[in-house]
């Protein structure tokens, strides 16, 4: 499991600039968007994955990065088996399928997503291809009696498609069971059967706009549709075998789900100043708002995708982000069940991820800021709960650091949040170095939880800021319409959060470094070329720098449409009608202010099919060498293996420590272990 959402609404340093746009933009628009034979860990059953150091010992930057042991337990209906994906430490993942009467497992390669079908037939995928496996009954299939069929049938209709995914199987559907499968962004689903991969039925896209993507309802049928027109997405529902537009403003009210009723969908309220916006349902149909479900009073939430009932689909409640992280429960009885979770386990984010369809078994979720957590069989009624695997068994939460909230106000005196994780105080006393990290989008947020590169810093001496500066998702009311867009107040923001900390006197104001990706590096570029002499470093991964250059180029993408560049038109003007604007936004033109040493990291252009971001990183690398501004370029291949990861983070660690000074060692011969000594 990722830790219950804390990568929702994060970029790490692993996501690319153009696909963080591309999601940031449909964010703005509003278009969200080894278990041993037990299969149980134990004290006589070790986790797999355990790091065999010494206590002392500095966890090895690899360890930060190692694909997760453990993840995605669901139980099946009758919550009999429980089916998880484990990874084998090199990147290839196994379905694993336990029976819970027996202690049995059967192991299934792939399972990079998978569903349960009904209690003994599970879809799932393997390297590209969608497969199907009957279970029947796991001690009589090992019997050499047994008839059962194949445990994987490849849909071989399914073959020819490069890309795709199942946005929804009908659950009132009767006959064989089916699937509606995306094929790629845009384009409409297929309907398909599962059993052969025939297509039931394939809709055509909407007249109106160009499609971006297609939501089931809550029984696993098409229901809705958004487009982008002139740069404003429109919501269509499903009326029969037709698209009919839906009067709800999208400028207004922001999708969050879809609803319990036909033609029903969940927004996010409208803007109003010093208020936040509230969550509410909405009636698709005629675009009338209903009843509210939650609001927040310090203007600061978001919400994640919501919890739905195993039995009837209705939303049972939803993940929330504010400060830290909670869970809003529409439903009493798991209102009361999350009181007794928080009980017991103290001090952790804790939360129901399923259930079995009688809701008398349920899968438990749990994480902290310094633990990557780990799952819990739970039965209430028994009072029996059970550790099913940590995520991470290798991560030691007591040699983590604690993630603290803070506030500060920004220049024009509004407040931000932000987030600061400290090191562990050194010996002399002597107030450590801080890196700043502006999260990427810009329409996403850094969230409450564990964090494997902030953790890695920290781990390293390092002060970590994450601030989430305006345009940041849930922090719509505490600021202007037309600053969701204003770059440049941005870039104050991250610099007003750095002043502030310095005020504290919790960190050296002389060893500031500033690391980003994607819209990060852009904030990056703009904050050392706005300030300075704030900044000894610079890490800009990915960026965008020059956005007369990105429109440009995004005016027809793969697929023939320009939604993107009437996007970035449509909020930031023309450059052909404004370039006094569009000079300003970019650092490029400000470069020889800056004095410090820059680190550039970009995708090799061959793995990286977004010419963009290659394309980004040349034009800045051209404008530090014509004014002399030293830096290093950093290549790296387009994936998110350990190695790569392991890579890039030791170079980084290196980079800061020649420019940010070394202190004492933290562990002998560790080459990524970064210590802050004399100025």
């Amino acid at each position: 499991m990722r830790p219950m959402g804390t990568t929702i609404f994060r970029v790490n340093l692993n996501w690319t600039m153009a696909s963080g746009l591309k999601r940031s933009i449909r964010l703005a628009l509003a278009l969200i968007g080894v278990a041993s034979s037990g299969g149980l860990a134990s004290a006589n059953n070790p986790e797999p994955g355990v790091v065999g150091a010494k206590k002392d010992d500095l966890l090895p930057v690899r360890e930060f990065f190692h694909p997760l042991a453990f993840g995605r337990p669901a139980l099946n209906p009758s919550g009999s088996r429980l089916a998880a994906v484990f990874n084998n430490g090199f990147g290839a993942w196994s379905l694993a399928i336990v029976n819970l009467h027996t202690g049995k497992t059967r192991y299934l390669d792939g399972g990079e997503w998978f569903d349960w079908l009904k209690d003994d037939e599970i879809v799932y995928t393997c390297y590209g291809r969608m497969l199907v496996a009957w279970l029947g009954d796991v001690d009589a299939s090992e019997r050499e009696s047994s008839k059962a069929p194949a445990t994987g049938v490849v849909y071989s209709n399914f073959k020819r498609f490069t890309m795709g995914w199942v946005i929804g199987i009908p659950r009132t559907r009767r006959g064989p069971p089916a699937a509606w499968f995306q094929l790629n962004r845009g384009q409409p689903p297929v309907e398909l059967i599962l059993q052969n991969g025939d297509f039931v039925s394939e809709p055509s896209a909407p007249d109106e706009g160009t499609a971006e993507s297609y939501l089931c309802d809550k029984d696993g049928d098409l229901a809705f549709a958004f487009t982008v027109k002139q740069g404003k997405a429109l919501l269509f529902r499903r009326s029969e075998d037709s698209w009919v537009k839906c009067p709800v403003d999208l400028e207004r009210y922001a999708f969050a789900c879809v609803g319990d009723q036909p033609g029903e969908i969940v927004v996010l309220g409208p803007r109003q100043d010093g208020r936040s916006r509230v969550l509410q349902r909405m009636d698709a149909v005629t675009g009338r708002p209903g009843d509210v479900i939650y609001t927040d009073t310090d203007n600061n939430f978001c919400i994640g995708l919501p919890f739905r009932s195993r039995a009837t689909g209705r939303i049972l409640g939803f993940p929330v982000f504010n400060s830290g992280r909670s869970v809003i429960w529409l439903d009493p009885k798991y209102a009361a069940l999350q009181q007794r979770l928080e009980r017991s386990l103290r001090g952790k984010t804790v939360c129901i991820l399923n259930s079995d369809v009688a809701e008398r078994r349920y899968v438990i979720g749990y994480d902290s800021d310094r633990d990557p957590g780990g799952y819990y069989l739970w039965d209430p009624d028994k009072n029996s709960m059970r550790l099913l695997h940590k995520a991470a068994p290798w991560i030691k939460p007591e040699k983590m650091r604690p993630m603290r909230v803070i506030s500060y106000l920004s220049r024009d005196g509004v407040p931000i949040e932000a987030y600061l994780t400290l090191p562990v105080p050194t010996a002399s006393g002597e107030p450590p170095p801080l890196v700043v990290m502006p999260h990427g989008g810009p329409f996403e947020r850094t969230v409450f939880g564990y964090s494997a590169d902030v953790q890695l810093l920290a781990t390293r001496g390092y002060a970590v800021l994450q601030p989430n500066y305006r345009g940041s998702v849930g922090y719509e009311g505490r600021f202007a319409p037309e600053d969701r867009w204003n770059f440049r107040k941005m870039s104050d923001d991250v610099t007003d959060g750095v002043k502030y900390v310095e005020k504290l006197g919790l960190i050296d104001p002389e060893r500031v470094a500033i690391l980003g990706e994607g819209f990060g590096g852009y904030l990056a570029l703009c904050g050392v070329t706005s300030e300075p002499a704030l900044y000894r470093c610079v890490v800009s991964a990915n960026g965008i720098f020059d956005w007369r250059q990105l429109i440009e180029e995004s005016r027809l993408d793969a697929r023939g449409d320009s939604s993107e560049c009437d996007i970035l038109c449509r909020h930031l003007g023309k450059p052909a009608s404004d370039p006094k604007k569009f000079d300003e936004m970019s650092p490029l033109g400000k470069i020889g202010r800056v004095r410090s040493p820059v680190l550039v990291y970009h995708d090799w252009a061959e793995a990286n099919p977004d010419y963009h971001v290659r394309d980004q990183s040349d034009t800045l690398m051209a404008a530090l060498r014509s004014n002399h501004v030293p830096y290093q370029e950093v290549e790296r291949y387009h994936d998110k293996s350990v190695w790569v990861q392991e890579k890039e983070f030791t170079a980084i660690l290196e980079f800061l420590a020649k420019n940010l000074g070394r202190a004492p060692a933290v562990k002998d011969g560790d080459p990524a272990a970064v210590t802050v000594g004399p100025k």
